[in-house]
């Protein structure tokens, strides 16, 4: 997601259970035999993408629960929360928000597991936000071949997951890719280019390859392929279909399907369970809202913002549209809809450093709000 779209919130739903099919991609035991199952993980998962956390603390962030001030981390887990996201770039500026370098990721990874949560680590394969609309090769890549650039994706991949590992923050789950619906790592992986289908499918397969290659060979990480806009109709059929066909290089191996949720459109919760229903019967794997968020504030909602309408944009409605998001998530068939996870519940901004908008889930003087209790997962 890029901060400098809209004001709108974003929600990972992050849960599932272990699957793994067979082929070139699937990690192997310690003996380089058979493929090895990821890592299990909880029926149901909830929680939230905090990668502003540690800069806002070191600001002067304080976090309160019903006055009291603490530990946001334990704030969530009182809650039952227990899957929590980081974002990765390459080589960002440490200007502002943009700080999520490997050794800040590493460092905030470490107290989150420490901190009893499972870790989705979310690779951008950027300097700087990644999203539909932004697929920004790093700089330091951008005259590679697309040879070395695959070398370069699967070299990086595997260094960044063995760095979590010695630093104690070795990841549950691993997205290749942030909102990869248009591609990644453009003009390479752009999908509208000719060959882009077939590019991106070899990215992918080079990251996938890297992540395993450097995770434990007896318990790898599960592997998230994230798209936008979970709510449109047939969004999955057309980016799977044309990744995944003979043409372009065929299956891939991973593990999770994750997407984004922003009610500030015309998409409801309803065209929300549709799309992913249809999802959950044809791919029959588990599906995670891994970036939703909701105002608690602003108004009055525009024509086309329904849910908006429906809720009305205060605290009381950004926690009743979480209760209900998370409720139908859980009511897609066949258990196949496994959690949401919050984006930037954190992230309020202090002097020098932006906010964003008005959809985190503590208010203007860190407490927290009536949504927070809503991100329960039973």
């Amino acid at each position: 997601m890029n901060i400098n779209a809209a004001v709108i919130c974003v929600v990972l739903l992050a849960a599932l259970s272990p699957v793994v099919s067979a082929g070139a991609d699937t990690a192997a035991n310690a003996n380089g035999n058979a493929p090895v199952a990821p890592n299990p993980l909880p029926a149901f998962m909830t929680g939230g993408d905090i990668s502003e956390l540690a800069r806002d603390e070191q600001a002067g962030a304080v976090y309160k629960d019903h006055g009291k001030p603490g530990d946001v981390l334990a704030m969530f887990k009182a809650r039952g929360c227990n899957l929590m996201r980081l974002r990765l770039w390459v080589h960002p500026t440490d200007q502002g928000e943009m700080i999520n370098d490997l050794p800040y990721t590493v460092a905030l990874g470490k107290r989150i597991k420490q901190s009893g949560f499972r870790l989705l680590l979310d690779l951008h394969y950027s300097d700087t936000w990644a999203d539909p609309g932004h697929q920004e090769t790093p700089a330091a890549w951008k005259n590679l071949s697309f040879d070395d650039l695959l070398k370069q994706v699967h070299d990086y991949s595997r260094s960044t997951i063995i760095a979590m590992r010695r630093g104690g923050s070795m990841p549950d789950m691993v997205e290749v890719g942030n909102e990869i619906s248009n591609g990644m790592m453009w003009p390479s992986g752009h999908v509208e280019d000719p060959g882009g289908w077939a590019r991106l499918n070899k990215l992918i397969r080079a990251g996938i390859s890297g992540v395993r290659d450097g995770s434990p060979p007896a318990a790898p990480p599960q592997i998230m392929l994230h798209l936008a806009s979970g709510a449109e109709p047939g969004i999955a059929d057309w980016f799977y279909g044309n990744l995944e066909s003979a043409e372009n290089g065929g299956p891939i191996d991973f593990d999770v399907m994750g997407v984004s949720y922003y009610p500030e459109g015309s998409r409801t919760l309803d065209d929300l369970k549709a799309a992913l229903t249809n999802t959950a019967n044809k791919y029959r794997k588990p599906i995670i809202v891994v970036e939703t968020a909701y105002p608690s504030g602003y108004g009055p909602a525009r024509p086309n913002q329904k849910v908006y309408a429906q809720y009305g944009m205060t605290p009381d409605g950004q926690a009743k549209y979480l209760t209900d998001l998370i409720a139908t998530v859980k009511s897609v068939p066949d258990t196949y809809g496994r959690g949401v996870l919050y984006w930037a519940p954190e992230w309020i901004g202090r002097p020098g450093l932006p906010a964003y908008a008005n959809c985190p889930l503590f208010d203007s003087d860190f407490n927290a709000l009536p949504a927070l209790d809503s991100l329960r997962p039973n």
